[in-house]
């Protein structure tokens, strides 16, 4: 991949990147695998064996646990925000879907 839009400002916006300089974050994230998801995509299930994290660089998830077969929301995540690093350190099971 020869580019990788992270949008403005992604060592101020995405508070794993505070600290780098903007090239450096770039950096970063062309090392980085990258995936897209579409609208109502899932990104991982609970149960699912985890062995990465997912920072988000654009647009929104849904955290949400199945509760007598009916999706329940934990939680909204957007532009910064980590989700997965549990499962990458300790090679558990995520907990929720996104």
């Amino acid at each position: 991949m020869l580019s990788l839009d992270l949008g403005e400002a992604p060592e101020r916006s995405i508070p794993l990147f505070h600290g780098l300089s903007k090239r450096q974050a770039r950096v970063f994230a062309l090392m980085s695998e990258t995936q897209q998801l579409r609208a109502g995509e899932r990104l991982f299930s609970a149960g699912d064996q985890g062995n990465e994290m997912f920072i988000i660089i654009d647009g929104k998830l849904v955290a949400s646990v199945e509760r007598e077969g009916q999706a329940v929301e934990l939680g909204r995540l957007a532009r910064g925000d980590v989700v997965g690093e549990v499962a990458l350190f300790r090679s558990e099971e995520h907990t929720s879907e996104l």
